[in-house]
């Protein structure tokens, strides 16, 4: 009878422990949301300028969520998926399949002729959805009443690497707008891209023009979801640069759930997203596609392992991997390679999904073919940018190794600089290497167990190896961009670091104190080590790019802020880039426009230009300084004597001064503004 007492009341303790667990969990998730929806607000009202208004902001943000919710529950659906998820996990990856497979759904919707119009999207988006309701009214306030408790209930490690993830994004947020420009080089000629989509609501360039460095050949996907998300607010600049943080920060979940799905281990999936985001390597709040392909990886990875342990995921992870291969070209080619690095690991533990993940492997790349045979096949001149057959003979082994002719030493790895390149910042840090190391160490130790036991392991140490060659390939036969590489890294160096750190806690389980004491000064080491640079590096003030050729011209640009966005202006030495940046409008995709830019260097009266001007709505002209580095380029891409060219500028800007249908607007030694009257 004692005992059958004893018993009752440990088996009451055990529920009331079983009852604290869960309030537990319910503080955290709680606290997790709150904590995230205020960091999403504050980064939403960071930029401030009174446009795009906060209403457009919203609208934007709504857009691009249920756009890619709707596209990739709608593909669920349709794939009929047979297993169940976490109601926070489905949506979330729901959301993610979406953000994978929009570069195929861009591709197919210009291969048949649909215009890239946000109404297009949004009606494709809501198809699924829409069904859903139509046909479960009963039940949808029971689907609605999952929500509340599935944050409330949520896995503590899965709101910790959400919560992660909106610090990044708030970090970088900030960072981005702390500049009131574009900086470097490649974000400006990406605007090109963003702008003429957002416009025409086509990727595809006119015959003949060369619009932005980012659209055909080169895979359109990031101008592509930029312009398309743009058509609903009027600042391309905000629009640029909020939702490159927004991708930024969403490789961090992503992060998680990959690294869970393939781990099984939530722990090591946390860990592993939050050495993610003190990287220095991973990302940058730079405008730049890359940021679209890594994080864009994990996500489609997490669907080929679903897919593998899954049949009916098959179709949602071709259509990632198709994805993947639209995004940025050299990640396609590396996609390609780790996608195979996979299959070939795991059909050695699991031939039944050889099969499986060879189709899905076809199935992904046949869909990318809908955008690169036309582009490679195309018989269009080399001025329009686009790639053909002839072109391929002229490739160099070695491309992009230029400059790069060096060995990484272990102290490049070691010793992150608090200073360095803003697109790639190079190094890990003394604490992450040797974490790294002690994974490697720890599964060599125990090879059977711990590596041939466990496939993932051995998929990443492929990877990683893989990687580490490119890194150092401009010493091999075939070498492509090996500093790229360190951009790639990351996606590797997080769940290695992770593990080597969930192994030193594992082995000191015994002793709780000491245990917590070794994890204290790692976590310290760091974020001293690693994330401090990282921190110094993103939040520094960043020069706008070697386009400017004086202090005085680019302050002039700035001050197309005061202008009203979409106010036509014509700058009549610099690219069109210069002023698309500052919200305001050219047109870098019109015939006439692009015809008139040819004929700048030749002699010129203040007529036919005030009817060039007025013919295309133009309400300001601009002559800067940069006419002179103008005119050396027309002596290369024209043939005109830069002397000549000059006296030509100088004479028709003095006819400008004087005549009546213009008037100075603004004016320093570098720059000078009219309205056209």
């Amino acid at each position: 009878m004692a005992a059958g007492k004893k018993r009752k009341k440990t088996g009451g303790e055990s529920r009331g422990a079983s009852k604290v667990k869960v309030s537990y969990r319910g503080a955290v998730g709680t606290g997790a949301a709150a904590i995230i929806a205020i960091i999403l607000f504050l980064g939403i009202i960071e930029y401030q300028r009174g446009y795009p208004s906060f209403p457009e902001r919203i609208e934007s943000i709504t857009f691009f969520v249920f756009m890619c919710f709707g596209m990739g529950y709608g593909l669920m659906k349709a794939a009929k998926v047979s297993e169940e998820l976490e109601t926070l996990e489905y949506a979330i990856m729901a959301f993610a399949l979406g953000f994978c497979v929009f570069p195929v759904v861009i591709v197919l919707l210009t291969f048949v002729g649909i215009p890239l119009d946000w109404k297009v999207l949004a009606i494709l988006a809501i198809i699924a959805p829409a069904f859903k309701i139509a046909t479960s009214l009963g039940s949808l306030k029971e689907e609605a009443k999952k929500l509340t408790p599935a944050v409330k209930k949520a896995d503590v490690y899965m709101m910790l690497s959400l919560v992660a993830a909106a610090l990044l994004f708030l970090l970088f947020v900030k960072a981005a707008f702390q500049n009131p420009y574009m900086e470097d080089g490649d974000p400006w000629m990406h605007v090109d891209g963003i702008k003429y989509i957002a416009v025409e609501k086509t990727y595809v360039r006119p015959a003949g023009l060369r619009v932005g460095s980012y659209l055909e050949p080169y895979p359109p996907s990031y101008d592509t979801l930029l312009g398309v998300i743009h058509q609903l607010n009027t600042s391309v600049f905000w629009t640029s640069k909020f939702f490159t943080q927004v991708i930024v920060a969403l490789g961090v979940v992503f992060c998680f759930f990959f690294v869970k799905e393939i781990t099984g281990n939530r722990r090591l999936a946390f860990f592993s997203a939050f050495f993610l985001a003190i990287t220095p390597p991973y990302l940058s709040h730079i405008i730049w596609a890359h940021a679209y392909s890594v994080v864009q990886f994990f996500a489609m990875f997490y669907f080929v392992e679903k897919a593998r342990k899954n049949g009916s995921w098959s179709a949602c992870a071709a259509a990632a991997l198709g994805g993947s291969l639209l995004i940025q070209p050299l990640f396609s080619l590396v996609n390609g390679i780790l996608y195979l690095t996979y299959v070939a690991i795991y059909s050695l533990s699991d031939r039944k999904a050889f099969k499986r993940l060879f189709i899905i492997g076809v199935s992904g790349l046949i869909l990318s073919m809908a955008f690169w045979v036309p582009t490679i096949t195309s018989k269009k001149d080399a001025e329009t940018g686009r790639l053909h057959l002839e072109q391929l003979k002229t490739f160099q082994w070695h491309f992009g190794a230029e400059g790069y002719e060096k060995l990484y030493k272990l102290d490049d790895f070691i010793n992150v600089k608090p200073y360095g390149d803003i697109f790639t910042h190079q190094g890990l840090g003394l604490v992450y290497v040797l974490l790294i190391f002690g994974a490697i160490l720890w599964a060599a130790a125990g090879y059977r167990e711990r590596v041939k036991s466990r496939p993932w392991f051995a998929v990443i140490l492929l990877w990683t190896a893989f990687i580490f060659t490119a890194m150092q390939s401009w010493v091999l036969p075939i070498s492509i961009f090996p500093a790229r590489f360190w951009g790639i890294l990351p996606i590797t160096a997080c769940i290695l670091g992770a593990e080597g750190f969930v192994v030193v806690e594992g082995l000191l389980r015994k002793n709780e104190p000491l245990k917590y004491i070794v994890a204290a000064i790692l976590i310290a080491g760091m974020l001293y080590g690693t994330a401090y640079p990282r921190y110094l590096v993103q939040t520094a003030k960043w020069y706008p790019g070697v386009q400017w050729n004086s202090e005085e011209q680019f302050q002039g640009y700035q001050y197309l802020w005061n202008l009203k966005p979409n106010t036509r202006v014509f700058a009549y030495c610099m690219p069109d880039y210069s002023v698309l940046s500052f919200d305001v409008l050219d047109f870098p995709w019109d015939y006439a426009v692009e015809d008139f830019r040819k004929r700048m260097a030749d002699p010129m009266s203040v007529h036919e230009l005030y009817a060039f001007l007025k013919s295309k709505e133009y309400e300001y002209l601009i002559f800067d300084s940069g006419c002179g580095i103008t005119c050396t380029n027309y002596k290369t891409d024209y043939g005109k004597d830069p002397q000549e060219c000059m006296n030509n500028i100088n004479n028709l800007l003095n006819e400008t001064i004087y005549s009546p249908n213009f008037a100075p607007a603004q004016g320093n030694r570098g720059f000078v503004m009219f309205k056209v009257n």
